[in-house]
């Protein structure tokens, strides 16, 4: 409930909501290469969905990543009365379902290779750490 906009909750999460938008605007920014290199087919689709309709959620960042699986899925995702992504995309189904989470499994898989690719040739010990 902490970032809920209603009266009652809205002073409470402020500073926790906009503390979670500034951790993850990089994060979901990336997000949409991965979403983009796992189904490569449509990978242009992908980023062009997310950069045509990132900006519609109310959130700066989930539109990244939502828009971007729309794109590669080539559905319509809809909230209705507040956003549409990929509006000329088709409705979604049930057996869209199993499609999502493979590509949502695919972008994992490559995240862990490309963090355990980083670790490999930059170790942590070869980081600087300037102690305060």
């Amino acid at each position: 409930m902490i970032g809920y906009k209603t009266k009652g909750l809205k002073e409470l999460g402020f500073a926790a909501a906009k503390l979670d938008d500034l951790a993850n605007f990089i994060p979901a920014r990336l997000s949409i290469i991965l979403i983009a290199l796992a189904r490569p087919a449509r990978a242009s689709a992908a980023l062009r969905a997310a950069l045509r309709d990132h900006g519609r959620t109310p959130s700066p960042n989930s539109g990244w990543p939502m828009a971007a699986l729309a794109g590669a899925l080539n559905i319509r995702l809809e909230k209705p009365g507040y956003y549409v992504l990929v509006e000329e995309g088709m409705e979604p189904k049930t057996s869209d379902v199993p499609r999502a989470l493979q590509l949502m499994q695919t972008a994992i898989a490559l995240t862990l290779a490309a963090a355990l690719l980083i670790q490999y040739f930059w170790p942590i010990e070869s980081w600087t750490i300037v102690m305060i």
